[in-house]
């Protein structure tokens, strides 16, 4: 059952007060990932992400709390599983959001999908890591999702389909935090990167590093498929010293220097003698589609790159980046350090619950 503590100083494990079960009305619960109010966040209440499409059915649930004791379950989803897709059968919550310098908050999943026959009975599911980011304003609400996963059993100890390991075919995050060690040098300034603790086959450990990207970009609205043609070769001869206007935008040619003007309100002074064409049938197109621009006129690019695994064999491998995927966001302050410091060791204690098999958040 999803439970939950509270500690004014999580070093000391005298310190921590034990509030129960989150959710003491329900038969089962599981997987919590709290988003907790604060100054720097400016949310005005805590959430907690919850269940492994178990319970509640079909997804991650969605529970608000005042005093990050007392929850209440809203009945709605964060997320949802879906069809022909990696998070086909569960979705499960991984870490706790991290807010990113744009503002929203930067959510990992855990996901299933079927059809890995292996040597353990009745199991053919294989888990994938997803992500999703929320949105700053109200982090029930989802800018983007993961299209592909991040993170999928690759390495031996990874896939583990020997009788040698638990659960073939798993990788499961449950820790995240900043990467005390920063970003590589390589890296785009507009990135943050993280330090991630996972899972291998319900057997083993593995560390990641996750860099999250984004790219500012001036947009402009357009009409979809809008043309603009000019008519073709019109010329126009006046007497000498008069100025003539003509109905539809083309050019005039005077003999002795006058000017024309034309009714889009351009005007075109030509030498004595001189004759001025416009080309034939000029035709001008915008591309076919409108962009989304956010509040600030900013289009924000989120992307997964450079994913790194760390094996308990202390091997490492190198995965491909992902396609990059568009959120808008505002720039806020990121949580403070103090608060890091308190979810990571709260990040690493759910790790080891969860491997011991008494899973606790808090």
């Amino acid at each position: 059952m999803l439970s939950s503590s509270t500690s004014t100083n999580p070093a000391d494990p005298n310190s921590w007060v034990r509030n129960g079960f989150v959710f003491p009305e329900k038969s089962w619960s599981k997987s919590g990932a709290a988003l907790f109010a604060t100054p720097q966040n400016n949310l005005s209440q805590h959430y907690l992400f919850w269940g492994d499409s178990s319970t509640p059915a079909g997804g991650i649930g969605i529970a608000t709390s005042m005093d990050t004791i007392h929850w209440n379950d809203t009945g709605n989803f964060l997320l949802k599983i879906r069809n022909d897709s990696f998070d086909s059968n569960l979705v499960e919550s991984g870490p706790s959001p991290i807010q990113l310098a744009t503002g929203d908050f930067f959510f990992i999943y855990n996901s299933a999908r079927s059809g890995y026959p292996s040597v353990k009975p009745s199991w053919d599911l294989q888990y994938n890591v997803g992500f999703a980011i929320l949105s700053a304003t109200d982090p029930t609400t989802i800018v983007q999702r993961s299209d592909s996963p991040i993170l999928s059993p690759t390495t031996d100890w990874e896939i583990g389909n020997t009788a040698s390991y638990v659960t073939p075919n798993v990788v499961f995050l449950e820790g995240l935090v900043s990467d005390p060690n920063g970003c590589p040098a390589n890296t785009s300034k507009n990135s943050q990167c993280f330090f991630g603790v996972y899972g291998g086959s319900d057997s083993d450990l593995g560390a990641v590093q996750v860099i999250v990207s984004w790219t500012d970009s001036e947009t402009t609205s357009t009409p979809a498929s809008t043309t603009t043609t000019t008519p073709s070769s019109t010329t126009t001869t006046t007497p000498s010293g008069t100025t003539t206007t003509t109905p539809s935008g083309t050019t005039t040619t005077t003999p002795s220097g006058t000017t024309t003007t034309t009714p889009s309100g351009t005007t075109t002074t030509t030498p004595s003698g001189t004759t001025t064409t416009t080309p034939s049938s000029t035709t001008t197109t915008t591309p076919s589609g409108t962009t989304t621009t956010t509040p600030s006129g900013t289009t924000m690019t989120t992307s997964i790159v450079n994913t790194t695994i760390t094996s308990s064999a202390n091997t490492t491998t190198t995965l491909g980046s992902t396609t990059p995927t568009t959120h808008s966001g505002t720039t806020t302050t990121t949580p403070s350090h103090g608060c890091t410091i308190i979810l990571s060791l709260l990040f690493l204690y759910s790790v080891i619950c969860h491997y011991l098999g008494k899973f606790t958040t808090s």
